[in-house]
């Protein structure tokens, strides 16, 4: 439900941040395998699947429909960015303004 709390694993929360820091933006696959599980797992994107579908459960309204963690097909992922479907805050994330610690894409 829209404003209340939501427990994620420390992974969850990482792909969360790293996409909230770039919101908007197409994040490769790629890039996010390497920043989440490692350079050794660059091919795992199973791994991806597996946790995007966990958080859209946890953030989206409806999962199967999403509007808030996009997919960009053969790509990556984007967390949209719109007055009325941001569901991720930068104070729920601890995130402030300019405060990117990972490269920005797009």
């Amino acid at each position: 439900a829209k404003g209340s709390r939501v427990n994620m694993t420390a992974k969850e929360y990482m792909l969360l941040q790293i996409l909230a820091e770039n919101i908007d933006k197409v994040v490769p696959q790629q890039f996010l395998l390497n920043r989440i599980w490692g350079s050794q797992h660059l091919q795992d994107s199973h791994y991806l699947r597996i946790f995007v579908r966990r958080l859209r459960r946890k953030i989206e309204e409806d999962s199967t429909q999403p509007r808030i963690l996009l997919t960009e097909h053969r790509v990556g992922y984007r967390l949209a960015h719109a007055d009325d479907t941001l569901a991720v805050d930068y104070i729920f994330l601890g995130l402030f303004a300019g405060a990117n610690l990972y490269p920005a894409f797009g």
